[in-house]
């Protein structure tokens, strides 16, 4: 490859330097150094909203257990019971009242 260097701020030589995903990207050869190609790691970071969506993909789409448990209630008429209509009247009172 031929030299080649700006009118007033010379920089040397430009060499290709591989980089992973960027092939054919020159960049002078002297702006990096061994102790720089060293010390360069590629790394990855998960937000913790991409860490909750691998857990729900990793759930099953249907807990079996819990589907089965409210069916047998339901059947049971044990699924609608005094606690649970208060608990629902005393949440949506908060939720009207504030």
């Amino acid at each position: 490859m031929p030299d080649i260097a700006s009118v007033q701020n010379s920089v040397g030589p430009l060499h290709s330097i591989p980089s992973t995903g960027r092939e054919g990207i020159e960049r002078p050869a002297s702006l990096e150094t061994p102790a720089d190609r060293l010390q360069r790691q590629d790394r990855v970071e998960v937000s913790r909203h991409a860490e909750w969506f691998q857990a729900l993909r990793e759930m099953p789409e249907i807990r079996q257990d819990r589907v089965d448990a409210v069916q047998k209630a339901i059947q049971q008429d044990a699924y609608i019971t005094p606690e649970k209509i208060d608990a629902a009247i005393q949440g949506l009172l908060q939720d009207v009242l504030g």
